[in-house]
C-alpha cells in the first residue's frame, strides 16, 4: 500500500481513476503518470488527460512494487496489464474471471487501503513524530495539489515518429554546419601550435616568420625620477 498512498499523495486521483491505470501509463523513468480525469457532475465527453508528476517517494515505492507485482502474477498465472491487479477471482459481465487477469476494483482498493492503514496506525502508535494516516483514500487526496500538464487523450504514435525524425534531421544538419565551420575557419596561432611548431616572436626567426596572432600590448614601466637633495641637507647614509 506504500506505492498506492505515495501515488495518491502526488496526484490526488480518485480510487476509480487509480484502478484503471495500466503499466503503459507510467513514464519509462517513473517520473510521470498519465491519468484520464472525469470531473464529478459532468458528462463523459468532458473527460481530459493529464500528465501528473511523481515524487521520489513514489518512484522508490513503484520500483519496489513492480517486481513484486510481476512475481504475484506469475504465481497465479495472471496476464493483467493493470498497474494494480486483483489476485482473486472476479466477475465481469456475468462471467467468472480468473485471478490475475483483471484490475483491482475501486471497492477492493478502498478495503485494502483501510485494512493496511489501520494495521499500520496500530503498529506505529506511540512512536515519536508519528501521525495516524487517514483510513479513507478520499481524505488523503483532498489535501493534495498535484503538478499536472494537459496531454492528448490517446498518444499518437505516428505523430511521435514524425517528431523524432524531425529532431534527428535537425541534429544531423547542425552537425554538418559545425564540421563545415571548422574547415572554413582560418587557423589561429593557438590551433597551429597544437599541430605545428610555435610561432617565432623573438630572435633571428622573428623577421622572416609572420604570426597571425594579434600583437600583445606592450607594457610600459614608469621610470623612477631621481631628485637631488636640497642644499644644506645631509644624506642619511653619511
Amino acid at each position: 500500500m506504500l506505492a498506492v498512498g505515495a501515488v495518491v499523495s502526488d496526484t490526488g486521483i480518485r480510487a476509480g481513476e487509480m484502478c484503471v491505470r495500466t503499466i503503459e501509463d507510467l513514464s519509462p523513468t517513473l517520473e510521470e503518470l498519465r491519468a484520464v480525469r472525469r470531473p464529478q457532475g459532468r458528462s463523459e465527453s468532458e473527460a481530459f488527460t493529464e500528465l501528473l508528476a511523481l515524487s521520489g517517494l513514489s518512484r522508490a515505492a513503484l520500483k519496489r512494487w513492480l517486481p513484486e507485482r510481476q512475481q504475484l502474477l506469475e504465481r497465479v498465472g495472471g496476464t493483467a496489464t493493470a498497474l494494480w491487479v486483483s489476485l482473486h477471482g472476479n466477475h465481469h459481465d456475468g462471467q467468472a474471471v480468473p485471478a490475475g487477469t483483471t484490475p483491482l476494483m475501486p471497492r477492493g482498493l478502498a478495503r485494502a487501503w483501510t485494512r493496511a492503514v489501520v494495521e499500520t496506525n496500530v503498529a506505529m502508535a506511540g512512536q515519536p513524530s508519528w501521525e495516524p494516516l487517514p483510513t479513507r483514500m478520499e481524505q488523503l487526496r483532498r489535501g493534495v495539489k498535484p503538478s499536472a500538464v494537459r496531454a492528448p487523450m490517446m498518444p499518437d504514435a505516428e505523430k511521435a515518429a514524425v517528431l523524432l525524425d524531425d529532431v534527428a534531421a535537425r541534429g544531423r544538419t547542425l552537425a554538418e554546419l559545425r564540421r563545415a565551420g571548422r574547415k572554413a575557419a582560418p587557423p589561429s596561432c593557438r590551433d597551429a601550435s597544437r599541430s605545428a611548431k610555435p610561432c617565432a616572436t623573438r630572435g633571428r626567426r622573428a623577421s622572416s616568420t609572420r604570426c597571425s596572432c594579434p600583437p600583445s600590448p606592450t607594457r610600459v614601466w614608469p621610470t623612477p625620477s631621481r631628485s637631488r637633495p636640497a642644499a644644506g641637507s645631509r644624506c642619511c647614509s653619511t
